[in-house]
């Protein structure tokens, strides 16, 4: 049976994961720039082995709708990754962001859980509800720190955020999206107008363009900036 898994704090994640990327940045003579190529840190930096495979024919878990229900595998034990064919950049890359997040979470198993569980498959595609640090929360959250370093992503905010604009200088046509969109999410939301055309020029003008930039899942930077107070 495998040992109990150690509930590490957020302070203790982010120490780890900030440790890692320190340790590249010496090894590898690089400066730390979005996106973070988790990808070369596992192999290059951590000496973990990458391969992509048919997961769900791997662990007999049957696919949900045709679509892939297991993205990523830890075997902790041999210090090996392996990831669903379906996030392979090189032949679909629109999943380079959820490929990149997949690592950063497998990534997350290797050094938090080495010695206290087995191998087994992550059927996470998504950070987790916020609830009690468990496994994959663990590994969720680590994966959140090495893809977004604190201080370079409040670097990288405090770029965008200057740059949202008032309604009345976008065109006819920004000022329409910004306006569907904000009467959607104040549906969704259920905020006030007010506070739904600043979300929407918030995700318009900040989180996408940050999303790009760092080139993780939109609703992975929704999370990270959520915490971080932006």
């Amino acid at each position: 049976m495998a040992n109990q898994v150690r509930h590490s704090t957020k302070t203790e994640i982010h120490y780890m994961a900030n440790t890692i990327l320190t340790g590249w940045q010496q090894t590898s003579d690089r400066r730390l720039r979005p996106p973070i190529p988790v990808d070369d840190i596992a192999v290059y930096h951590l000496a973990i082995q990458l391969e992509f495979v048919d997961l769900n024919k791997i662990t007999g878990i049957p696919k949900r709708f045709g679509q892939p229900t297991v993205l990523g595998c830890s075997l902790t034990d041999q210090e090996f990754i392996l990831i669903d064919n379906s996030l392979d950049p090189t032949k679909f890359p629109s999943s380079l962001a959820q490929y990149y997040f997949t690592v950063a979470h497998e990534i997350g198993h290797m050094c938090l859980h080495a010695n206290s569980t087995a191998n087994r498959p992550n059927r996470e595609s998504h950070p987790a509800p916020d609830k009690a640090l468990g496994r994959e929360r663990q590994a969720d959250y680590f994966a959140i720190c090495l893809l977004m370093p604190r201080h370079l992503l409040r670097r990288s905010y405090g770029h965008f955020a200057r740059r949202i604009r008032p309604m009345h200088e976008l065109t006819e046509q920004e000022n329409r999206h910004v306006v569907e969109r904000a009467v959607r999410i104040k549906s969704e939301r259920r905020v006030g107008l007010k506070e739904a055309l600043y979300q929407t020029a918030v995700e318009l003008m900040v989180l996408e363009p940050l999303a790009k930039q760092y080139c993780v899942p939109k609703k992975v930077m929704r999370k990270r900036m959520r915490e971080l107070g932006m």
